[in-house]
């Protein structure tokens, strides 16, 4: 009696295309995995840091301006982008190049610009600071920001090191 085939143990041959195949596999998964930076999410040990990002937002409403109040909550796609710490807020000035090559400044009666500083919560890599979601923020960086019913278009100028407060 030869006994019944289920019973039999079947030994597992693997041949060099399954071999090729498990590679490709492999291969496939690491560029995925680089692509998307998935090593660097998954093992980041980046902890967001507070921020002192200062701003200008130019040619403004008074009711635009007045939405830069200490402690006014600024929001990037409806995520929260920072706090006013504080802000000033003059008559808005343009610079203009007449017909003989003179600049001419004037102030635009009704609009103002407004400059300040924000406290924001970014992670600080070697390469500068981002936004959890992976936007970079440096200085000459344009950003719409919304606070109550106002959109606004802010212009960076520079970013640092909250100081400790004590």
């Amino acid at each position: 009696m030869t006994g019944n085939p289920s019973s039999e143990k079947k030994k597992i041959r693997f041949s060099v295309l399954d071999l090729v195949v498990i590679l490709l596999l492999l291969a496939c998964a690491a560029g995925i995995a680089v692509r998307y930076n998935l090593v660097g999410k998954l093992f980041s040990r980046t902890k967001p840091v507070a921020v002192t990002v200062s701003f200008l937002a130019s040619d403004l409403s008074e009711e635009e301006a007045d939405t830069f109040t200490p402690g006014a909550l600024l929001y990037r796609d409806g995520l929260p982008f920072g706090e006013v710490i504080a802000s000033e807020s003059d008559d808005a000035v343009f610079t203009m190049e007449n017909s003989a090559g003179m600049l001419i400044t004037y102030e635009r009666e009704g609009r103002y610009s407004v400059t300040g500083t924000l406290r924001c919560s970014l992670l600080d890599t070697d390469e500068g600071f981002f936004f959890p979601d992976g936007t970079f923020l440096s200085a000459g960086a344009e950003f719409l920001l919304k606070s109550g019913g106002a959109s606004i278009h802010v212009l960076i100028t520079g970013a640092e090191f909250a100081a400790e407060s004590t």
